[in-house]
């Protein structure tokens, strides 16, 4: 009983070393496209979040300079004759503040996301290399 119970064993550790193996070889084979489709998916992603970043803020100070088109022809949703803000109605002023505060985390964003788009360009290994890093945290 005992032998027939290490002969199970040993056939069993064969197994799992040969699968252990065979995944081995896989992995060695495969890894170069997995890390090259990596590169390209992070390069994507930041570049397309750094140009709905630089689309958003243009389309604030897009904004912005229609407000005050329409607060000095005094004309139109931004212009009130009794407002206490120099002549902006109540919905132009909150978005001159909301659009205003809005920006800094916009404009955050998007150099961060270009910084990590060109070091993804200019030295993938070393972004390769910090990235592992930070799943390893």
């Amino acid at each position: 009983m005992n032998e027939q119970l290490q002969q199970a064993l040993a056939a069993l550790l064969n197994k799992t070393v040969a699968g252990v193996e065979a995944g081995a070889s896989f992995l060695q084979t495969e890894l170069p496209d997995v890390i090259q489709q990596l590169l390209t998916w992070k390069l994507a992603s930041s570049i397309l979040t750094a140009i709905i970043c630089a689309i958003s803020i243009a389309l604030i100070f897009v904004t912005f300079k229609a407000i005050n088109r329409g607060v000095k022809s005094e004309q139109g949703l931004w212009h009130d004759y009794d407002s206490p803000f120099n002549g902006l109605s109540f919905c132009g002023f909150l978005f001159y503040i909301l659009g205003s505060v809005g920006c800094i985390p916009l404009a955050f964003e998007l150099f961060s996301n270009a910084g990590v788009a060109l070091q993804i360009w200019l030295a993938p290994k070393i972004y390769l290399i910090e990235y592992a890093a930070s799943l390893a945290k």
